[in-house]
């Protein structure tokens, strides 16, 4: 069976802020939205008027369920701390600890990505700063496949969203490192565990498409 590794560059992350299965993250209105539909439907078992008048829900999305049962989160590792002034652009960041003096391998844990970066895109270009976080992982994606990268998804909160990509295994022990679109301004607290991005791995092949009306 094919295996992806994750492996940390700091001694001690893996066990207190790990790589680890999206289920391990599914938000709480999502937990409570299920809960609340089990409920529901528990009512509805003796009676079927009920039933058929019974409310939707999203906790029956079965493309929410799969989506929290595919793949991995990277988090902070970390507290984080953003300070964005959207008047003239300036933005600092501070962090408990250096982890360049932990590891001299590595770089500071925020760096700033090329602000211009979407300079072309009339949307994209309104999302400043772009926060580069330098994480601890490194990853080993398993021949045929590729590692890609998206946003949380249904996260809890609005402050970023991660940048998507996709890394192929040819570049061998990949840099785990995540840009994050930055949504807001003033003092801001990531705090350490908060999950940045969504880590899926992909087959890779060749695939034909087929796109035409139904017969």
């Amino acid at each position: 069976m094919p295996t992806i590794k994750f492996l940390s560059m700091i001694p001690g992350v893996k066990e207190a802020y790990p790589i680890k299965s999206i289920s391990s993250y599914r938000p709480s209105w999502l937990n409570e939205e299920a809960t609340q539909y089990a409920k529901e439907r528990e009512q509805c078992k003796h009676n079927p008027l009920l039933y058929l008048t019974q409310s939707k829900s999203i906790a029956k999305c079965v493309g929410i369920r799969k989506i929290y049962s595919t793949g991995w989160v990277i988090p902070a590792w970390q507290d984080i701390i953003i300070n964005y002034n959207p008047e003239n652009g300036d933005w600092s960041w501070h962090t408990a600890m250096d982890q360049t003096k932990i590891n001299p391998k590595l770089n500071p844990y925020i760096v700033e990505h090329d602000a211009n970066s979407f300079r072309k895109c009339p949307h994209l270009s309104k999302k400043t700063p772009i926060v580069k976080i330098e994480s601890p992982w490194i990853a080993r994606v398993p021949d045929g496949y590729s590692l890609m990268q998206v946003p949380i998804p249904y996260q809890e909160h609005d402050l970023f969203s991660a940048a998507g990509g996709i890394f192929p295994s040819s570049m061998g022990y990949m840099e785990v490192n995540v840009q994050l679109l930055w949504n807001t301004s003033g003092r801001t607290l990531i705090p350490a565990g908060t999950p940045l991005a969504h880590l899926v791995l992909l087959k890779n092949e060749d695939i034909e498409d087929e796109v035409r009306d139904i017969s």
